[in-house]
């Protein structure tokens, strides 16, 4: 009697979160990930480094607005992940996304009178806190 061969499923699920400054080589890092690749590209410069790939990178959409918007990123990605090759999903960069949704969750959840930029003081004797100079 032999014994059965295992199989392998192939590279284990993974989830990155990469964050640094602009320039540090987060985009080069994800282009360099198991391919093809899904470049979901908010700030439209995934192209910059998709020479880098090893193997195809496909982009979510041609409309500007579909990368932005996670309601549209995620009809997109229900519509068109099954049956794909993708094999790493690459988002980039979430601060596109993120920035607009931080934006008008503030400006509905705050009242008008504290939307406005400051107004020095009237009660303190002088207008700087820090310097303390007039």
């Amino acid at each position: 009697m032999t014994f059965p061969k295992m199989q392998t499923n192939g590279y284990p699920r993974r989830l990155w979160g990469l964050y640094g400054f602009p320039g540090s080589g987060k985009s080069t890092f994800a282009a360099r990930m198991r391919g093809p690749i899904l470049a979901v590209d908010a700030d439209h410069r995934f192209e910059e480094v998709t020479r880098l790939a090893g193997a195809g990178v496909y982009g979510l959409s041609e409309a500007p607005a579909d990368n932005v918007t996670p309601e549209r990123i995620a009809a997109l990605l229900r519509a068109n992940m099954p049956g794909s090759d993708v094999k790493t999903i690459c988002v980039d960069s979430l601060t596109a996304i993120l920035a607009p949704l931080v934006t008008r969750r503030f400006w509905t959840m705050t009242p008008a009178a504290t939307r406005t930029a400051p107004r020095p003081s009237r009660t303190r004797p002088w207008p700087c806190a820090y310097c303390k100079t007039r």
